[in-house]
């Protein structure tokens, strides 16, 4: 669908500065999960090439008590690269208004070539809950879910 399972190399001397992105104006403040995160947009013209220009990422802020969490989503997304697994990407990045670290995940829909075919409300769902839920790291811990339980 977009750019997951290819392995995107984030230069060590490149973390993302997401203080001057767009906010989704959907969902600035995504409602899903433990950890604070926010939608942006990538700007249209950046100097980091490995990011897709004007596309929706997804910044998963650190927290206090486990500050180093968020480095779980970007080691994850190695581990799939190294296992030919097909996870979106995800990068170092650090928003200098709030003083924060975080993993940026990027968004698997709504490549810029798929503007016109697939949309977030088009994500197929199960049980009422889209893919994109279903299978993210947050709905994972739940002891609820499917796939915690074994089922």
């Amino acid at each position: 669908m977009g750019r997951e399972g290819q392995c995107i190399k984030q230069p060590v001397d490149e973390p993302i500065n997401v203080s001057n992105w767009k906010m989704d104006d959907e969902f600035p403040v995504y409602p899903e999960g433990a950890r604070d995160k926010s939608l942006f947009y990538s700007p249209e013209h950046s100097s980091h090439r490995f990011l897709v220009p004007n596309h929706r990422y997804l910044y998963k802020r650190a927290v206090r008590r486990h500050p180093e969490q968020f480095w779980t989503e970007i080691i994850a997304y190695h581990v799939g690269c190294l296992l030919s697994i097909p996870v979106p990407p995800a990068f170092v990045a650090f928003d200098d208004n709030n003083k924060t670290c975080g993993a940026l995940i990027e968004w698997f829909l709504n490549y810029p070539e798929q503007r016109d075919k697939m949309r977030d409300k088009d994500v197929p769902t199960i049980g009422g809950a889209s893919f994109a839920l279903y299978f993210s790291n947050d709905a994972l811990r739940s002891s609820a879910h499917p796939i915690a339980l074994g089922q």
